[in-house]
Order: C-alpha cells, then structure tokens, then sequence
C-alpha cells in the first residue's frame, strides 16, 4: 500500500485515507485527517490522534515543505478543562417504596479556550507553511535560473566543441584517405611479390626440369660411350688419324726437299713478273672436314668438337650443315660450337632448331641464341609444341626485326 505523509504534521497517511476522504489532497499537499479537523474547527475522526497531540513530537531539521516538519520551540499541550468531581448520593433509608431515579449527570462541553487554541496553532503552521513553500519556489527559481546558466555555458562549450570538430574532420580525412593510399600500394606491393615469387617458383621447376633433362642426356651419352668396341673404334680411329699425320708428314718433307733442290739449281733466277704464287698450305684442321661424312655418328660428333675448338671463321661454312645433322648429339654439338664462336650467321638455323624434336638439342639452340644475340627471349625446351612454335616465332620475329639482310635467311624447322 502506498504511504504519504502530511504536509503539516508529517504524520503517515495511507493511501486508503485519501480514497475514502478522510485525508486530503490540497494543491499537491497532503493534509490528514486530524490537521483537516483541526483547521475547520471539526472532530476529528473516530480512531484518530487527538487535536491536541497534533504535534507531540518534534522532527530534526527547520520549517519545510513535504517531508520537512515545522517544530515550535516548545510543544504546546492544551489540557481539557477539568470535570467537576460527581459525589455518589447519600445512602438513603430504608424505606419500603423504590426511591425515585437519578437523572444523568451531562458531561461538560468542551471548552472554547482549547479549540481556539487549536485554530491558532493551525493557522500558525498554514502561514509558516505557506512561507516555507514561497521560499522553497524562490530557491527552486533560483536554481533554474543557475541550471539555465550552466546549461547556456555548456551549449557554449558543445558549440566550441562542434567548430573543433568540424576543424578536425577533414584532417582525419586527409589521414585516412593517405592511409588508404599507402594500404592499397603496400597490396600491390605485396601482389606483385607473390606474382614474382611465383614467376621464380615456376622458373625454378623448369630449370629442375631441364637440369634433369641434361642428367639423362648424359647418361645416354655415358651409355653410348660404355658400349662394347666402342673403345676399340676410337683407337682404330686415332690409328687412321695418326697414320693420315704421319703420311701428310712425309709429303711436307718431300716437298721441302724438292723446294730446296729447285732453289739451288737456279740461285739467281730471279721470279719472273706475273708469275703465280705457290699455293699456301692448307689448314691442319681441313684434314677433318672429311670426317664430317662419315657414317659414324661419333665421329662426326669429334670432327665438329675439333673444328669448333679452332675458332676459325673459315671452319663455320662446314659447321652450319651440322645443324641438320640426322643425329641429336651431332647438332647440339654444332650449336654448342656456334654459340661459343658467336657466328650470327647461324642466328636462323638456331631459331629453327628452337622446333627440334629432342629436348636437348632445343635447349642448346636457345642457349646459343642468347650467347649470340644477348638477347633473352623466355623458351621453355619442354613446353607443348604449341607453346614452343609461339617462342619460336617470337625469336623470329625479333630477328627479321633486328637481323637486317640475314634475317631473310631463316630456314623452316627440321
């Protein structure tokens, strides 16, 4: 149940007072039932405080209005007025008829002094009440005036605020879209390390791939050269070679010895004008050009190592057909030998070979290509054909480009 308490006596009302009338609602204030009797000089209501305990006790604190209490100095206590003293009649004698009745004494009324009394003092408290409430607005006024003050103070101040912040929102701006700049550069950044770690992973495996390649190469060669009579053939080779040697030997001598017969005959004889120069000797490495037709394919894979390795120019007409040879290692061979001598004659040949049928002799031909030309096109010897035929265009493309006059000399593929 809810419970008020008067304005005036600060005594407990319940709710149920005020419902039923007995205790009232005045303006906001709460006036129980004793205080309400007391003010309209009524009884008050059966069960409830006497007038004259209105305010038997005092509260702590001043004058105030609701929960604050208004204690006088002293409390005031109207004793009622003192009733006369009724004697119990005489006995009366015996007497044999029923004595007459005694009609009721009436009570006193209740003295006019304590009432007024009462009506002072609840003036009293309505005027102190009526005071304590005007002080309590004007307090109230004031504070509203001094809350409306810090509020002006503080509008001002959130005003100051929102000129800083719209100050401060376009540097933020400028921050973060730099910020944005330099995350989507350090993306890129980063996108193309990993699209270049992958170009490096992928050259790394064609690399593997092509050292493996090599590796079985080699093998095959080992193999070759570990074949039965292979040895044998070699040293009936060496044989032959030295037996050509020593007979070209023997010729040279002759000849020295016809020259210097045919000089002391004539000692004075002087060369007549006009008269044909002896034919210089020929090269020692022509010996081996005839080797290039053999039928053996080692040897001619030998004949076209030692005529490389001379560094001649005069040796590169023999070398370019052994581009085409039938066997693998005889070409490679030759492209080799090319490349080292940087003949960019044989530029053409090379970039057909670049089609070859064997792995090997395809990876020769590119690695001579770029000792040639320093140029480093990308091919991938053991790419599909497709993507094979598309660098080799490419490289020839580049050279009918780039080759002047030789370019029109690039051969079709074997």
């Amino acid at each position: 149940m809810k419970i008020h308490f008067c304005d005036l006596c600060n005594e407990s009302v319940p709710q149920s007072a005020l419902d039923s009338g007995s205790a009232r609602l005045i303006k906001g204030r709460v006036i129980c039932a004793t205080c309400e009797a007391a003010m309209s000089h009524a009884p008050a209501p059966a069960g409830g405080p006497a007038p004259h305990a209105l305010h038997a006790q005092p509260s702590q604190g001043g004058a105030a209005l609701g929960s604050a209490r208004v204690v006088p100095e002293a409390p005031i206590r109207i004793a009622p007025a003192p009733e006369p003293a009724v004697h119990a009649p005489a006995a009366a004698p015996q007497v044999a008829s029923a004595p007459p009745a005694t009609p009721p004494v009436p009570a006193p009324a209740r003295s006019n002094a304590g009432l007024a009394w009462v009506a002072g003092l609840a003036i009293g408290f309505t005027a102190l009440s009526i005071f304590v409430t005007d002080d309590r607005l004007a307090r109230m006024a004031r504070s509203q005036s001094a809350l409306e003050t810090e509020l002006a103070k503080k509008d001002d101040a959130l005003r100051g605020l929102a000129s800083e912040f719209s100050k401060v929102h376009p540097a933020l701006a400028g921050v973060e879209s730099r910020i944005t700049e330099r995350l989507d550069a350090a993306q890129a950044r980063e996108a193309a390390s990993t699209e270049a770690l992958g170009a490096l992973r992928a050259d790394l495996g064609r690399f593997t791939g092509r050292i493996d390649a090599l590796a079985a190469e080699l093998e095959r060669v080992r193999a070759r050269v570990d074949q039965p009579g292979l040895g044998t053939e070699i040293e009936k080779r060496f044989d032959e070679l030295s037996s050509r040697i020593a007979k070209a030997e023997d010729e040279r001598r002759a000849l020295a010895e016809k020259l210097a017969a045919a000089t002391t005959a004539a000692p004075s004889a002087a060369p007549q004008p006009g008269a044909a120069a002896a034919p210089a000797a020929p090269p020692a490495w022509t010996k081996y050009l005839v080797d290039l037709k053999s039928s053996e394919e080692t040897v001619r894979w030998d004949a076209v190592t030692t005529l490389g390795a001379t560094n001649d120019p005069a040796v590169v007409p023999h070398l370019l057909p052994m581009l085409k040879d039938a066997t693998w290692l005889v070409r490679m061979a030759a492209a080799r030998v090319l490349g080292e001598m940087k003949v960019r004659e044989a530029v053409p040949q090379l970039i057909a070979m670049l089609e070859d049928v064997d792995s090997a002799a395809r990876e020769t031909a590119w690695i001579a290509l770029r000792v040639i030309t320093g140029k480093d096109l990308k091919f991938d010897s053991f790419a599909p054909e497709a993507e094979r035929a598309k660098r080799a265009k490419a490289w020839s493309d580049w050279w009918k480009k780039e080759g002047g006059e030789e370019a029109a000399k690039v051969p079709a593929g074997p």
